[in-house]
C-alpha cells in the first residue's frame, strides 16, 4: 500500500486477506528503550517490513561470526 496503513486489529489484512494483529515496534530496534517516542503501533506486516534492514544485518553479522569460528554450517 502507500502511505498510511488501513490494516486493522483482528480484521482481513491488506493484501493477504489474514487476521492482523497489531504489534509494538521499537523505533531505534532497541527493546529496552521504551520510551513513548520510540514506540509505535504497527501491523505485523508493516513491522516486519520496517524491521527488514535491521533483521538483514544482524543475519549478516551472525553469517560472518560463524564463518570466522570455523563453523561448517556457515
Amino acid at each position: 500500500h502507500e502511505g498510511r496503513c488501513t490494516n486493522e486489529q483482528h480484521k482481513p489484512a491488506y493484501g493477504s486477506g489474514s487476521r492482523v494483529v497489531l504489534t509494538t515496534a521499537h523505533l531505534d530496534h532497541t527493546p529496552e528503550h521504551c520510551d513513548d517516542d520510540n514506540l509505535r503501533a504497527m501491523c505485523q506486516g508493516c513491522h516486519l517490513h520496517y524491521d527488514r534492514e535491521h533483521h538483514a544485518e544482524n543475519a549478516r553479522a551472525k553469517r560472518r561470526s560463524r564463518k570466522a569460528i570455523g563453523d561448517l554450517f556457515a
